[in-house]
């Protein structure tokens, strides 16, 4: 199994290595960076599933840094866990504001840390997972045509996966016409294929929304937690 890839922020090199060497015993892959602004150059250069930050830091401190990252929509729901000597309230607040996924007060606790990580991990796939699009009236709503028909599988929040028996190459861009995404008054111009998985001679393909609004995101956040508590999509 692939190991999440972690970015811990901390200009303490003693805690940078003590941080590390927790969670890495989590099972985290784990990178390092100095202060905020080291870290936004990394999150621009790669992909992290979770990102660890101290508060207090030269050049850019935690919380300007979690302001930046919020304000970047590749960055805006990526979880984020403080890691603070500081336990005052008015600290704890204003990392709940910024959407803060977790705070924890050092020195660290293997079990603690532990439980966190896989709470916040787990908490955010399942924000995000998919629901199939395939019985009734959804399901006919879930045809889309490009220069072909296909068929809408499952969807999130972020993106969709659809059914194809065309080949399209990776990394391409796509429209999408569906009944479905209209509803929720999507952008479906220049969708990229990020990965593709072959079944026989049917191909499953992944794409991400672009453009999204606040309001669309909720909308669409709103339909698909009433399909899994209603099960109309199943």
């Amino acid at each position: 199994m692939k190991k999440a890839k972690a970015l811990l922020i901390d200009d303490s090199k003693i805690d940078q290595l003590a941080g590390k060497y927790y969670m890495e015993s989590c099972g985290l892959d784990v990178e390092t960076a100095d202060n905020g602004v080291m870290a936004l150059q990394q999150l621009a250069e790669k992909d992290y599933d979770i990102v660890f930050v101290d508060l207090l830091m030269p050049r850019m401190g935690g919380f300007e840094l979690i302001q930046r990252l919020r304000s970047r929509v590749e960055h805006k729901e990526i979880p984020i866990i403080i890691l603070s000597s500081k336990s005052n309230a008015h600290d704890i607040q204003r990392s709940l504001k910024l959407k803060v996924n977790d705070y924890i007060i050092k020195p660290l606790k293997l079990d603690v840390l532990k439980n966190k990580i896989k709470s916040t991990l787990l908490n955010y796939e399942n924000r995000f997972s998919e629901i199939p699009l395939l019985e009734g009236e959804l399901g006919r709503q879930a045809i889309c045509t490009v220069s072909r028909q296909i068929e809408i599988q499952s969807m999130s929040v972020t993106g969709l996966t659809f059914k194809s028996d065309y080949k399209y190459d990776m990394g391409s861009f796509i429209k999408l016409e569906s009944p479905l995404l209209k509803k929720f008054g999507l952008c479906t111009d220049g969708l990229r294929i990020s990965s593709c998985l072959k079944s026989g001679k049917t191909y499953y393909y992944k794409v991400k929304f672009n453009k999204m609004t606040a309001v669309q995101k909720q909308e669409v956040d709103l339909f698909l937690a009433s399909q899994r508590s209603y099960g109309t999509i199943s």
